[in-house]
């Protein structure tokens, strides 16, 4: 069993996934294995609670650092789709000019 796969497993026990669902989710384990992640996650359960925790307020604070940018880009895509869909880039113009060109 590979490491990392105890907070894993950890997060869909917590989630209240069944044995065969976590069994989907982690292919490479075979039952035995998990039933081992498992009995570690609970040997261990205020740590590794913790140390899930901690990671999901470090997502957090990633998704808000973020987030302008991912607004940003979301923005941007936008404008191209409604660019493309009638106008054309300035760009595209110089690599296409024959496609772009309005009479």
């Amino acid at each position: 069993m590979q490491p990392c796969h105890t907070h894993t497993v950890a997060s869909y026990y917590n989630r209240g996934e069944s044995v065969v669902e976590m069994l989907d989710a982690f292919p490479t384990l075979v039952e035995a294995e998990l039933h081992a992640a498992i009995a570690a996650y609970l040997a261990n359960k205020e740590e590794l609670d913790a140390y899930l925790a901690q990671r999901e307020m470090e997502a957090e604070a990633m998704r808000l650092a973020h987030a302008d940018e991912t607004e940003s880009w979301q923005k941007t895509i936008e404008r191209a789709k409604q660019i493309d869909s009638g106008d054309c880039f300035p760009y595209r113009r110089r690599l296409r000019s024959q496609d772009c060109q309005r009479g």
